[in-house]
């Protein structure tokens, strides 16, 4: 968060410093990243973060700033006091150094930006739109979003390709070490709809079919093992 605030003010210092011909805007499509549903975090901080996390992405389209910056200090403060309130949810240590700078903005520059309020409403947003036709902050933003989600998952796609090469009995002796919950981890339909922010679907129930094989309900690899085994067509 520190970062992303670094570089808007880089930008808004380029713009007012510098001034170059534009550049057609092109269409920025925003994913909400996946930190509610994919980070590990209890539901406890789901529930508080939310609003925080949204308020942080409106920022960023750049429209009515000041608005969404007062908007973001007060969905803070309630983040705060929600997750401190819950025993054994979130560290409060972590809480406070992953978000220290917006503490910082909250507390210390929304009381000089008070005074001027009307007049930064009224000319900030187009002064950040017409830098970022120049500069593509949102762009950019975008962009090191997608290509974050996707560095981060690639073992994970290294690990789908290679369960593909061994096989449904690899695939199948990996799920079963693996905790119930991680199982979307090799399963690349799972995979894509992290890099493209959504939640991974309700995962298969585990159970035993009645002559003892284990698989999984719905789990079409599994289901096409063993009625392949059934036909002595893998043996």
């Amino acid at each position: 968060m520190k970062q992303c605030w670094f570089l808007l003010l880089l930008a808004i210092n380029g713009c007012l410093s510098n001034s170059s011909s534009e550049k057609p805007h092109p269409s920025a499509a925003f994913h909400l990243p996946l930190v509610l549903e994919a980070n590990g975090l209890p539901h406890c901080a789901h529930y508080c973060l939310s609003d925080l996390y949204l308020t942080a992405v409106e920022l960023f389209t750049l429209k009515n700033p000041v608005r969404s910056f007062k908007d973001l200090c007060i969905n803070y403060h309630n983040a705060s006091l929600c997750i401190f309130s819950q025993e054994d949810c979130v560290n409060e240590f972590t809480f406070s150094s992953v978000f220290s700078g917006i503490h910082e903005l909250c507390s210390i520059m929304d009381e000089k930006l008070e005074s001027h309020a009307d007049c930064l409403e009224n000319t900030t947003a187009n002064i950040l739109q017409t830098c970022d036709r120049t500069c593509y902050f949102v762009e950019s933003i975008t962009g090191l979003s997608e290509n974050e989600k996707q560095s981060l998952l690639k073992p994970f796609y290294l690990a789908e390709i290679l369960l593909n090469k061994l096989g449904p009995r690899a695939r199948s002796a990996i799920k079963k070490r693996l905790p119930h919950e991680c199982h979307y981890l090799i399963d690349l339909r799972q995979l894509e709809r992290i890099t493209y922010g959504k939640p991974p679907e309700e995962l298969p129930v585990y159970s035993k079919e009645k002559d003892g094989k284990e698989m999984y309900e719905n789990d079409v690899s599994s289901e096409w093992y063993w009625t392949m085994r059934g036909n002595n067509t893998l043996d």
